[in-house]
């Protein structure tokens, strides 16, 4: 039901005939729905992000890991970690290990790892509703297709158990953008977990099954393809099991507690959103901080109830 919620904008029968015929063979902009997407891909949007944070004076570490998340009995946190240094000589890594001290964390890792990194260690009864959460990975599988357009739509989603993948998308589409002539690109997504054989597949037994399954569902590729690459991704999804609302609750009102700490983003509050509604998290979140640094609790609290009413939008 949680997940119907999320992912239905129409709440009854009724509508979703209605949207049915109204929205066949129409285009988003036609039924009033319109996504802007950079003409270079979503890159442009974390590297406009990443230009003004540094503007400012911040840094960005990137190529690192968090060891652990310390929080003193007077109130201080710190944040332990590993930044990995690459020789460009012979593609080894140096590893230096660093500490920062931070007036507000701001964590958008799972909510099941933030726990893991936290120091005093957390209580065993909240340890055991985290052992209760899950996160679903996802293998992207990239092809460039040498071809102007595979089909005039953006996504084609498949709820079937009998195809590899859940979702195929067209990026050149979202943008509406011409280039490049010629060419496009597919991205194939692939749900599964560390220990499946989808997670450990080499790319050629990938691209095969991904080519067999797209034959299955009428979406040959019949045109050559220039290039295939994949790219693996932990925890991408929230999983909805059966009464996962009462364990995370419970997890992130233990997290709550720490007045220096807040969890936010997918990962974060385990919600399934969009990208626009991850950003707009992160904007509610800067207006919770007060001018001499403290976070306002009160404000972040009535913005959460806001969150639950998200709708993702497709």
């Amino acid at each position: 039901a949680e997940q119907a919620y999320k992912r239905v904008r129409a709440k009854n029968f009724r509508k979703i005939i209605s949207k049915i015929f109204l929205t066949s063979g129409k285009s988003k902009k036609s039924s009033g729905n319109i996504f802007y997407y950079p003409a270079k891909g979503y890159h442009q949007i974390a590297n406009a992000l990443a230009e003004e944070v540094r503007k400012i004076g911040g840094k960005i570490f990137l190529s690192s890991e968090v060891r652990q998340l310390r929080f003193d009995s007077d109130g201080t946190a710190s944040i332990m970690f590993d930044r990995y240094h690459r020789n460009t000589q012979n593609a080894s890594y140096k590893k230096e290990s660093m500490e920062m001290h931070a007036d507000l964390v701001f964590s958008t890792i799972p909510v099941t790892e933030l726990c893991v990194l936290m120091h005093p260690v957390i209580p065993d009864h909240i340890q055991k509703n985290c052992n209760t959460i899950a996160y679903r990975n996802m293998v992207l599988c990239f092809f460039v297709l040498d071809i102007d357009q595979f089909t005039p739509y953006d996504a084609h989603y498949f709820p079937e158990k009998e195809y590899i993948f859940s979702r195929v998308s067209e990026p050149k589409n979202y943008s509406g953008a011409p280039e490049p002539h010629d060419l496009t690109g597919l991205c194939v997504e692939i749900p599964c977990s560390d220990s499946d054989s989808i997670w450990n597949a080499s790319d050629d037994e990938l691209c095969r099954s991904v080519l067999r399954d797209l034959e299955k569902a009428r979406l040959p590729v019949r045109m050559p393809i220039k290039r295939f690459f994949t790219k693996r991704l932990r925890n991408a999804y929230p999983v909805y099991t059966v009464g996962f609302q009462i364990a995370l609750q419970e997890v992130l009102h233990f997290l709550d507690t720490y007045p220096r700490l807040v969890t936010l983003g997918r990962q974060g509050l385990f919600a399934h959103d969009n990208t626009h509604h991850t950003m707009d998290v992160a904007y509610c979140a800067s207006e919770c901080v007060l001018p001499e640094g403290v976070f306002d609790w009160l404000k972040w609290k009535e913005f959460r109830k806001q969150f639950q009413t998200h709708i993702v939008e497709d």
